[in-house]
């Protein structure tokens, strides 16, 4: 099973959705992120994003809603962040210092923010 990560954006984004999205769209993220925790290669279950984006990888749900995240390798596992949720045209825009920071930053890093916050 691989551990995940839900970045403050992605916490943020996702209530937001939970209050004001229709109940499918939050079920389906619900599903989705169910389905990156049990999968043997997360990294296969999404599109791979190019260009700003390189190293994330998303998974479009309803509407235009994407569910964008990035997986690293950590040790015996595999550490899926969930970056955030959003439309496609938000997808694009660039990504904030701390989304930057559990895409590219040291795993053990990341790993302590992750124990950190729990």
């Amino acid at each position: 099973m691989n551990r995940v990560l839900l970045t403050p954006t992605f916490e943020r984004r996702f209530a937001h959705k939970r209050r004001k999205g229709p109940q499918n769209l939050v079920s389906l993220i619900d599903t989705k992120v169910l389905e990156l925790r049990h999968a043997d290669r997360p990294d296969l279950v999404g599109e791979r994003k190019s260009s700003p984006l390189q190293g994330t990888l998303g998974i479009p749900l309803i509407r235009g809603t994407r569910l964008l995240y990035a997986v690293r390798s950590s040790g015996e596992g595999r550490l899926v962040i969930l970056l955030r949720v959003c439309s496609h045209k938000e997808t694009y825009s660039s990504l904030r210092a701390i989304e930057q920071f559990y895409l590219r930053g040291d795993v053990t890093q990341v790993e302590q923010r992750l124990t950190a916050r729990r």
